[in-house]
């Protein structure tokens, strides 16, 4: 039985929209971050970390050659990963990457600092967090997307899967 049948329509729609929502939002801060005038640098989130990563994320920010390669590791695999997502192809493979790249965002600056433990908004942020913020969210999100094989049901993963069954001779 395909995934598409295991589910009634609602919950094929409300798991494909979550997936979509996640790859549209992972593209834009992507392609934002590329086509940024001036560059886009992650080094005042790293050098500015205050979780118990802190001084792991710190050193990162002041080593050139790391600061470069994370710079471009985030601008493109926010833009890869998130288009994939949104169109559900290799869903799998981009979910668990973005798990782990917005993970090292929440690590870097999860949600419990001196403000948020007091109920304070938290200098640059939206609300007032304490360790859960959109980030955690979003992962969980993720992790749902993961679970339930989201390209299957309506994404491009179906079509790639059915190519892959045709060249190795197997039944789709």
């Amino acid at each position: 039985m395909s995934a598409q049948n295991e589910y009634r329509l609602w919950q094929t729609t409300s798991l494909t929209l979550l997936r979509m929502s996640i790859g549209w939002h992972c593209l834009h801060e992507g392609i934002v971050k590329i086509i940024k005038v001036g560059g886009w640098s992650g080094y005042g989130y790293m050098a500015n970390a205050s979780g118990p990563f802190a001084p792991i994320f710190r050193s990162m920010a002041e080593n050139p050659a790391f600061l470069a390669f994370s710079d471009a590791s985030v601008k493109y695999l926010l833009t890869i990963c998130g288009a994939l997502l949104l169109v559900g192809l290799f869903t799998r493979v981009s979910a668990v990457l973005m798990i782990g790249l917005i993970a090292m965002f929440y690590l870097a600056n999860p949600p419990m600092g001196e403000y948020s433990a007091l109920g304070m908004m938290q200098p640059g942020s939206e609300g007032t967090y304490l360790w859960v913020n959109k980030n955690l969210i979003e992962i969980f999100a993720l992790w749902v997307v993961l679970a339930f094989e989201n390209g299957r049901m309506p994404g491009l993963d179906v079509y790639t899967r059915q190519w892959l069954n045709k060249i190795m001779g197997k039944s789709a």
